[in-house]
């Protein structure tokens, strides 16, 4: 693994654990779970913040940003229907030969 992507890998396990968290656990904490140093939590942090993925909820404690919430807004409304019955559709496929489709209409 790259150093840059190492660095979006640990920004994002970062980013994971304090949503799920919301705001319950101390950051430095949350850190210290994911094995990070203080100082690379410290700047994941900060750039987590700058992007507005991030917002503190008390002192030291974090829970998801607004900008966070408008992109998973963004999202299709039936995005984890449509994935969840991809495997069941290939599967029919396989089975009848038919072409399946998961596809949004308009």
């Amino acid at each position: 693994m790259t150093q840059g992507s190492q660095s979006i890998e640990r920004a994002l396990t970062l980013l994971e654990a304090i949503v799920i968290d919301d705001g319950q656990t101390p950051v430095a904490e949350i850190v210290a779970k994911l094995g990070l140093r203080a100082s690379s939590g410290r700047r994941l942090i900060a750039a987590l913040k700058k992007r507005n993925l991030i917002q503190a909820v008390a002192h030291g404690r974090y829970a998801g940003g607004a900008r966070l919430m408008a992109l998973i807004q963004k999202g299709h409304p039936h995005r984890i229907l449509i994935e969840g019955a991809r495997p069941l559709l290939r599967q029919i496929s396989r089975a009848t030969g038919w072409t399946t489709r998961g596809a949004r209409s308009s």
